[in-house]
C-alpha cells in the first residue's frame, strides 16, 4: 500500500521508517489479481482499480498514461471482477469512473446512479456515488441538478461539508442564483 503513495508523501513516510517501491507494489498486486479468486485477489483488484481510476488521474498529467490506466482497469473488470460481480455497486462505481474519464458523462451518470441505488444500505458508499453524480451534472452544465446534489451531500455527509457547500454555491452561481449561492456557503 505504501508504494501507491505519491513520491512527495512517500519521502515523509520513508523518514518514519516505512519503505515502498511503487512499481514492485503494483506488479505484486497484479500477480495477486491473477491468482485464484479469493479475498486477496478481490482486494488487490479493488486497490488497483482505485489506483488506476482515482489516484493516477489526479497525480498524472499525461493523457496517454491516464488512458493506459483506464485500459488496465477495464481488463481487471472484465477478467477478475466482471464474471462474478456484474451487478455490484462497486463494479458499477468503477465502470462509472471509466466512463467519466473517457468523457462519456451520460453513461457515467447511469453507472453512478445505479451504484447509488445498489449501495443504499452503505451510507458512505452511496454518498461517494452521489458525489460523482454531482460532477457528472457539472460536466453536462446541469447547474440546478448539481447544486441540489451538493446541498443534499452537505446535509447528509459527516465530512467535507465546506467543500460541498462550495460546490453547491458555484453551481447555483453558474445558474444565476448568486444570492442563494452565497447563502449556501454560509450553511
Amino acid at each position: 500500500m505504501l508504494s501507491l503513495i505519491p513520491p512527495t508523501a512517500l519521502k515523509i513516510v520513508n523518514m518514519l521508517g516505512f519503505h515502498g517501491d511503487r512499481y514492485d507494489g503494483i506488479s505484486s498486486l497484479r500477480n495477486v489479481c491473477k491468482s485464484t479468486c479469493n479475498f486477496r485477489s478481490l482486494f488487490a483488484s479493488v486497490i488497483l482499480l482505485w489506483y488506476y481510476l482515482s489516484l493516477r488521474p489526479t497525480i498524472v498529467y499525461s493523457q496517454e498514461y491516464i488512458y493506459s490506466g483506464v485500459r488496465l482497469a477495464e481488463s481487471i473488470i472484465e477478467d477478475v471482477l466482471g464474471p462474478q460481480f456484474t451487478d455490484s455497486w462497486i463494479l458499477l462505481y468503477f465502470t462509472g469512473l471509466i466512463n467519466k474519464i473517457k468523457g462519456n458523462s451520460e453513461l457515467a451518470l447511469e453507472n453512478f446512479q445505479s451504484s447509488a441505488v445498489k449501495s443504499a444500505h452503505l451510507r458512505e458508499c452511496k454518498l461517494l456515488a452521489y458525489y460523482e453524480i454531482g460532477w457528472c451534472h457539472l460536466a453536462q452544465w446541469n447547474w440546478s441538478r448539481a447544486s441540489q446534489i451538493y446541498i443534499d451531500l452537505m446535509t447528509e455527509a459527516r465530512w467535507s461539508k465546506g467543500f460541498y457547500a462550495y460546490l453547491a454555491a458555484i453551481s447555483m452561481g453558474a445558474s444565476g442564483g448568486s444570492q442563494i449561492g452565497c447563502r449556501a456557503m454560509l450553511f
